[in-house]
């Protein structure tokens, strides 16, 4: 038995339009893909990408037919994967960073994730009251290097930043910093551990065999959401993307 590879995307960022569903066989064709437009079933239960063609679709149509391969429940995750250019032709380099950064959904569908504060030792109760799920006040920083990093985020409050920045290697890519927002006033922690809780991580990865790209790949929401909601999710997305993309670059999206 085979089961369905799905990717799902929109005209993004001036992409070409290419065909977005990608089908092989599972089981015969489900009546509902039949009523979108475009679309027609094919002859037998067999059916591939090399010998049924499917056409372009637009977002509504390409999530209507996600929910017709259900495999499971309408409880799957709707996923998202990018080629992204990060390499300037013209100039022979790389020009956008591959970093990850923190995005808050319109439309929640994951589970809270886990938010540790390292604070001064006299902003310990402040610490204490901002909901987070642990704390480390300065005068036992020296457990953090046997510490587990099993935590999503480390917030820092601004008192204690400089003695976190020498511990880069300790926190790798879970190092506090401002531009993320996971270092701030001490009064504002109730605020920044709220906001990070709500939060899930995009980052996109350089590819291992094209040093010109670096790939996204990653959920946005659920079938049993509306197509508003899923589109609400993808627009954050994509508005977060806008933050890498390069202006010399004329084509930030090669592929979907």
């Amino acid at each position: 038995m085979f089961y369905p590879v799905r990717s799902i995307t929109n005209q993004l960022f001036k992409a070409p339009k290419i065909p977005i569903l990608k089908f092989v066989r599972y089981k015969p064709f489900p009546k509902l893909v039949t009523h979108i437009q475009g679309v027609s079933p094919p002859i037998t239960d067999s059916y591939s990408l090399t010998k049924y063609k499917t056409p372009p679709l637009n977002f509504s149509q390409a999530v209507a037919a996600l929910r017709a391969y259900s495999l499971v429940d309408k409880d799957e995750y709707v996923n998202l994967k990018l080629d992204l250019n990060i390499f300037d032709a013209k100039k022979r380099k790389q020009v956008v960073q591959i970093l990850s950064s923190v995005i808050v959904f319109p439309n929640q569908f994951t589970e809270e994730s886990s938010v540790f504060i390292l604070c001064g030792d006299d902003e310990v109760e402040t610490a204490r009251k901002a909901g987070a799920t642990g704390y480390l006040e300065e005068r036992q920083f020296n457990k953090l290097e046997s510490m587990k990093m099993e935590h999503d985020y480390y917030l820092a409050t601004e008192s204690v930043a400089g003695v976190i920045r020498v511990m880069r290697k300790v926190f790798r890519q879970k190092l506090p910093n401002r531009k993320k927002g996971s270092i701030v006033q001490a009064d504002q922690l109730k605020e920044a551990v709220h906001r990070f809780l709500a939060t899930t991580t995009l980052s996109f990865e350089k590819s291992k065999t094209e040093k010109t790209m670096a790939l996204l790949d990653m959920d946005f929401g659920k079938l049993s959401f509306t197509d508003t909601m899923l589109l609400e999710n993808l627009d954050e997305i994509l508005e977060k993307l806008k933050e890498y993309k390069e202006p010399r670059l004329e084509t930030f999206i090669l592929k979907t």
